[in-house]
This record gives structure tokens, C-alpha cells and sequence, in this order.
């Protein structure tokens, strides 16, 4: 039966237009941009889900697709490109685009075998290669013709504004003023939709959380912790996160039962944000500081062998696994101290207030390093610092080198430190000749010491004994919040060249804009549940390595590995 000529018109329209849309776009630009889509299916550090490799993906290909239409423009203008006969152009493109997609499909099918055979180097159930790839592709495809519609229609918006605006201006002038007022309109639009999501919808929400009570938690009944009854941190001003800090923990029946020795309780201090009836209003991290400094007083903390100021990340989030690692290798005799300065996680405060952090980390470091100052010096306990992830940075923020470090402090256990934190990037660049960016050897080890193993021994007593400050760094290879910043978008790293480590596949190649695409989007997932410790930016029993150097107990093997089942056992709320 055939088909009418109005059904034929109906069938063939959608068509048509698709057709239509594929013959407007650039060979050149095409041609690049699936070579870019291809780069972007490479492995990277994290394995990659089918969304996350499908919006890479689709970025790349626009990125690719407009570098080279730039490209061909160029050549244009400089006499140089070859134009195709006028009859053998609208042929060439139709088997251009059925090549293209067919490397690009080959692409991603390569790329989705990489990501399996990285899941399975970590341990993971493998992901089924054809679902992802086809999953990557239509997704990719879509965000990029999304995208590439809108570009067309600003370029139209700006046009239309500049043949308006050429009526009384000159030309040039009409197109530069076109150009710049759309640019600057498309600015303020998604700069305004994007604060009215974050500061609207997202900061309240997480502000309204942190008044919740975290299942299966109490006020605890320990007069070392704040929020019990004998603390000023009463238990409704600690926050969702600082709840879940003091209330948690190893007991000190657990950690006799893996030290094999009598325990002492440990000591959790902490001040929320709420303590200061801060939503109405300004924080003051410095009177925070000394509400945690207070609680230090209160809990005879100086007495204990090691005091660690741990600066939370985004909520005030403190990592268990940490505090729990401290705990088991001082066999209670700790006593650690935070506090919250922010109501949204980790991500949000990145784009919007690096500076918190920062503030924060050195108002409460300093707060601390200054009582422990006017104790004598023949009975000062050690004075440690720590942190994790943007927690890792701020706690950084209050020094500048090792001399500081130790003209203040004894050390610090620092993980998963985020590469724009630029004491960590300096102790990297002045590492030792002949060590390796991900596995940096400073001053052969003098004071400060890196563990990148993903388990096991971290080899922080290797180098032998320490001289001054004990500062230890753990970092995977794999951790993408340790590896990406925006210069990775235009410059290569080190690493890049050096011999694979650990969790990471070879085959790793840097290109330009598309690695920092990949590497970005290895930083969103690294922190994932589905990330198993010891990858990623999941730490675990790499903690108790790095807390027995610095707190220079120096534990056997057979008595560091029981204290590393224990810590990778522990609950990671939050």
C-alpha cells in the first residue's frame, strides 16, 4: 500500500530536518570533534558511567567541532583551504557523517572496554560495554546538538542586533556592540539561574537538614565529647555533621579489643554553626574557634598525648575514618577538635566561597596553636593538624613551609588535598630528582612524606627517622580531586609522562581541553559510594599508616594491620 502524498510529507519531515541539520554543519568541524569524542572515551582515573562518559563525550565533540570550524575559517582567511567541488560537497557530507558516527560508536565501544577493564583493577563488578556505549553516545549526541542550537541561535540573536544597530553605527562597531551585549545578557541569565538554584533552592535545603537528628544517633553521655550534658556545645547547636562526630567513634572497650592494651576515652570537641544563631546573620569563625578552644579547657584535652585540629569540608563533615584511625593508634589518647563553617557541601562552597575554608581553617588553627602556646613547653602534648579534601586545603591555609609547620605544630596528616592548595603544590614542585609527581620524595624524606598505596604498608617508615615536623600526605593515583584544576584544560602534568602507579590503567594521554574535561569529571566521582576505599578520594586503612608516623608511635606491622581492619569497618556517615 502506498503511502499518500500527505503521509509521505508527515514521515519525511522530521527527516528531512535532521537531514537538513546534518548537511549545515562543517566537515572540518565534524572531523575534529569526533576525534575529540574519541580522546574523550580514553581512560582516565575513575571509572566512568554511562552519564558521566555521555556529557564528557558530548562536550568534547563540541569542543572538537568548534576548533574546527575555527580552523577552517583560518585557513579560509589565509588563502590556504581546498574547497570540494560544488556537486561532490552535499554527497561527501552524507558519507562523512555516516563515517564520523561510525568512529564514533568504535569509540566508545573502546572506551567503555578501558572503563571495564579499570573496574575490574579495582575490584568492581564490570559494566556491560554495549549498554554504556550506546548509553554515552545518544546522550553525548544530544547534549552537544543541544548545545551547538543554542550557540546558533545567540549567533542569530546577535546578528539580527547588529544588522539593527548598522543602520546608525558602522559595521564593525554594530557587530563588536551586538556581540557584547548578547554575551553579557547570556551571562547575567545563567549567572542569575545558577545563584538562584544554589542560594535558593540548595543552601536553604542543606541548612534545614542540618537541624535533623542522623538516624541511630544520641546526645552522647561522655563528658569528653561536646553535646553532652557537661558540655556549653549543647546537642541542637552541633549541626547534622558535628552530631554524627561526637556521637561517633570507636568505644573504649573497641579499641582495647584491637590494641590489645587499656584504652583511654577519647576526646571529640566540636562547634556548630547554630551555637551562634548564625542564619540570621554573619558567622564569626573567630569566636567559633574559641568555643572549640573552650571545649579543649573544659575537657583537660592538654593532658592527652596528641591534640588534632582537623578543619571539616563544605557541611562540617569530619572523615571517621580519620578520627577513628587517630583514636585506635593513641589508643584513645587523643583529643580532636573542629568545627562547621558552612552550610552547603563541598562543591557548592568550591564555586562560591573558596575563601571559607581558608578563613576557617586558620581561625580555628590558630585559635588552638595559641593556647597550646602558653603551655609548657616540657608539657605540651603533640599539636597535629589534619584534614581531608577541602578540609585538606583550608587546614593547609595556615602555613607556608615546613618551618612554619614546625614552629607551630608537630605535623599533620593531610588526605586527598585538592591540587589548587598551593603548600601541597610547593612541597610537589620541589620534590627530590628522579621521584615522581604522584609519589613526590622531599629532602629524602626529612619531614614530610607521601603514602599513594591503595592498602597495605605505606612505607612512611622507609625513609627512615624523621627530623622535625611529621607531616604526611596520602594521595591515590587514582583521586581526581588531587589531579584536577583548570590549568590540566591547557598544560600537561608531569604524571602524564611518568610510569603508571597503582589504580591506574596505562594508556593515560593528555590532551588538551578534553583530559581536563575527564579529569574533571574524575574529581565529581571520586568521592562516589560506589568507589571502594582505598580508591579515589576514599581513604581508609591508609590512615592509620600515616597517623602512626606522625604521631611517631612507629607501630609493628602485625600491630598497625588489626587497627586497618577496624578503620576501613567504620561506619563513613555523612
Amino acid at each position: 500500500m502506498s503511502r499518500t502524498p500527505a503521509a509521505r510529507a508527515w514521515w519525511a519531515a522530521p527527516w528531512g530536518g535532521l537531514l537538513r541539520f546534518g548537511e549545515s554543519l562543517s566537515l572540518a568541524g565534524l572531523l575534529v570533534g569526533v576525534l575529540a569524542l574519541a580522546a574523550s572515551t580514553q581512560p582516565s582515573l575513575v571509572p566512568r558511567g554511562w552519564v558521566f562518559q555521555g556529557v564528557i563525550s558530548g562536550l568534547s565533540l563540541l569542543v572538537g567541532y568548534v576548533a574546527g570550524v575555527l580552523a577552517r575559517w583560518l585557513l579560509r582567511v589565509l588563502g590556504l583551504a581546498r574547497i570540494l567541488p560544488v556537486a561532490w560537497y552535499r554527497p561527501a557530507h552524507r558519507i562523512a557523517l555516516g563515517v564520523l558516527a561510525v568512529v564514533a560508536v568504535v569509540a566508545l565501544t573502546a572506551g567503555a572496554a578501558a572503563q571495564r577493564r579499570l573496574t575490574l583493577l579495582w575490584g568492581l563488578e564490570p559494566i556491560p560495554g554495549g549498554a554504556h556505549a550506546l548509553g554515552a553516545f545518544l546522550l553525548g549526541l544530544a547534549l552537544a546538538v543541544l548545545l551547538l542550537l543554542a550557540a546558533r541561535a545567540l549567533r542569530a540573536g546577535a546578528g539580527a542586533l547588529g544588522r539593527l544597530l548598522g543602520r546608525w553605527v558602522p559595521r564593525p562597531v554594530s557587530a563588536v556592540v551586538s556581540f557584547v551585549v548578547v554575551g553579557a545578557l547570556v551571562v547575567t541569565i545563567v549567572n542569575g539561574l545558577f545563584h538562584e538554584l544554589v542560594l535558593g533552592s540548595i543552601t536553604p535545603g542543606f541548612q534545614a537538614r542540618d537541624s535533623d537528628v542522623p538516624d541511630g544517633y544520641a546526645p552522647p553521655a561522655a563528658p569528653e565529647r561536646s553535646g553532652s550534658a557537661a558540655s556549653a556545645q549543647t546537642w541542637d547547636t552541633l549541626g547534622y555533621q558535628g552530631r554524627i562526630f561526637v556521637a561517633g567513634g570507636p568505644s573504649t572497650e573497641e579499641i582495647t579489643a584491637v590494641t590489645g592494651e587499656a584504652a583511654m576515652t577519647p576526646i571529640r570537641v566540636y562547634a556548630g554553626l547554630a551555637s551562634q544563631d548564625a542564619a540570621g546573620g554573619d558567622v564569626d569563625l573567630d569566636a567559633l574557634a574559641a568555643e572549640v578552644v573552650a571545649e579543649l579547657d573544659r575537657t583537660n584535652a592538654w593532658e592527652r598525648s596528641v591534640v588534632v585540629v582537623t578543619t571539616a569540608t563544605g557541611t562540617g563533615w569530619v572523615d571517621p575514618l580519620s578520627a577513628a584511625a587517630v583514636e585506635y593508634v593513641t589508643n584513645g589518647d587523643v583529643a580532636t577538635a573542629s568545627m562547621q563553617y558552612s552550610y552547603n557541601p563541598s562543591w557548592v562552597t568550591l564555586v562560591l566561597d573558596l575563601d571559607r575554608p581558608r578563613v576557617a581553617g586558620q581561625e580555628l588553627f590558630d585559635a588552638v596553636s595559641e593556647r597550646w602556646l602558653e603551655l609548657p613547653e616540657d608539657s605540651r602534648p603533640l599539636l597535629l593538624s589534619s584534614g581531608v579534601s577541602l578540609g585538606s586545603f583550608g587546614s593547609q591555609s595556615s602555613f607556608t613551609s615546613e618551618a612554619s609547620i614546625a614552629a607551630r605544630s608537630d605535623g599533620a596528616v593531610w588526605a586527598g588535598t585538592p591540587y589548587f592548595t598551593q603548600l601541597w603544590s610547593r612541597f610537589t614542585a620541589d620534590r627530590d630528582p628522579g621521584s615522581v609527581q604522584k609519589h613526590p620524595v622531599l629532602d629524602a624524606g626529612a619531614s614530610v612524606r607521601w603514602g599513594t598505596e591503595s592498602s597495605g604498608d605505606q612505607g612512611f617508615e622507609d625513609l627512615g627517622p624523621a627530623d622535625g615536623a611529621r607531616i604526611a600526605y596520602l594521595q591515590h593515583p587514582s583521586d581526581g580531586v588531587v589531579w584536577w584544576w583548570l590549568p590540566t584544560f591547557w598544560s600537561k602534568d608531569d604524571w602524564f609522562d611518568e610510569p603508571r602507579q597503582g589504580d591506574v590503567l596505562d594508556g593515560i594521554r593528555w590532551w588538551p581541553v578534553i583530559t581536563g574535561l575527564q579529569l574533571m569529571g574524575d574529581q565529581f566521582a571520586a568521592g562516589s559510594p560506589t568507589v571502594p576505599l582505598g580508591h579515589g578520594h576514599n581513604y581508609g586503612g591508609e590512615y592509620v599508616d600515616a597517623w602512626s608516623w606522625a604521631t611517631g608511635r612507629s607501630l609493628s606491622q602485625e600491630q598497625l594491620a588489626p587497627i586497618r581492619d577496624a578503620v576501613d569497618a567504620t561506619p563513613r556517615d555523612g
